[in-house]
């Protein structure tokens, strides 16, 4: 379970749930998952948590469940509507799955999903259609990304000249880590690896193909399987959305564009004030204790807050609205 700083832990919605007797099964950095009736079915309620680094921060960005919820109900009833996924129910459909005294509330309509339970597959499926990120510290290390050689030359925000699948681990309390695709395949099979890494790609290449006429570059995006596609799906924490204009400024320069995610409040994690001192949380590692408690006395400035609210509100406007306006 990863550390949640006190302050942050529980919202009006998960005390609520609580208090009706949901009894909450998992509790990751953003998301919280509840037991329902059904043993098939779990309720997952977006949080308004913040983490950076795989540290969660004792800092609320007002209204980011709201739209990373909004978001992935998109993905999966427009464009991956034909694609198998664990979404059952959402907005006031939920009510049915729910105790009774916790319907109609309205709040709970708005950050939660119930899905199909999944065995959840033990990797990242992690689709790359541009270098940056973790993705760009391996190329500088070695010319090659999860193992796959890439071309010479190439920068931070370079496109890439097909997108590739590079799994990396899946850790609750520690950092991610890339690995290659013999890696992957000894942790879940070759048969699984070949299914989790062809649809990844495909579905990639398809919301690729939608954003990009909006305006809008998907740099890269984190996907995770178990039977079906599950848990959240192209939102701004497993995402990069670049703006087409912004990255061919940054492309002339050679470098990435900011995006429309919390990477200001990465960045000025990397220079964290922290007491008298100034602290690369992103050098923290969020399996000692200290580090954990270090990272979460920071306090966010709220323009960072603002600012990330803003980013993820407009690339939830800028993504839903061409679709639903042709619905």
């Amino acid at each position: 379970m990863p550390y949640i700083p006190e302050r942050v832990r529980e919202s009006e919605v998960t005390r609520e749930l609580l208090h009706a007797g949901v009894r909450r099964a998992h509790q990751g950095k953003v998301r919280d998952t509840f037991e329902l009736r059904s043993a098939d079915h779990l309720l997952v309620v977006a949080s308004d948590r913040i983490s950076i680094f795989d540290f969660v921060l004792d800092a609320l960005v007002e209204g980011k469940g709201e739209v990373l919820t909004k978001l992935v109900v998109f993905w999966l009833t427009t464009l991956f509507k034909n694609v198998p996924n664990h979404l059952v129910a959402h907005g006031k459909d939920i009510d049915e799955f729910l105790p009774k005294h916790i319907r109609n509330y309205a709040e709970l309509h708005q950050r939660a999903i119930v899905v199909q339970k999944q065995e959840m597959r033990k990797i990242e499926a992690i689709v790359r259609g541009y270098l940056t990120g973790s993705g760009w510290k391996d190329y500088q290390a070695t010319g090659a990304v999860c193992g796959i050689e890439l071309p010479a030359g190439l920068h931070d925000g370079s496109k890439l000249p097909e997108p590739i699948f590079t799994p990396s681990t899946k850790s609750e309390d520690g950092h991610d880590v890339n690995i290659s695709e013999a890696e992957a395949i000894a942790m879940i099979g070759q048969t699984e690896f070949k299914r989790i890494q062809q649809a990844s790609l495909a579905d990639y290449r398809m919301a690729y193909e939608y954003a990009l006429p909006q305006g809008i570059i998907i740099a890269d995006t984190k996907f995770e399987f178990g039977a079906v596609l599950a848990d959240e799906v192209l939102t701004p924490d497993s995402s990069r959305f670049w703006d087409t204009t912004d990255y061919a400024l940054a492309k002339a320069k050679k470098q990435s564009p900011v995006g429309y995610d919390k990477q200001p409040v990465r960045d000025a994690g990397k220079k964290a004030s922290i007491g008298r001192q100034i602290v690369d949380i992103s050098k923290l590692d969020p399996k000692k204790q200290a580090d954990r408690e270090l990272a979460a006395s920071w306090v966010v400035p709220e323009y960072l807050l603002q600012d990330c609210i803003g980013r993820c509100r407009k690339i939830q406007h800028r993504l839903t609205q061409p679709a639903y306006a042709a619905s």
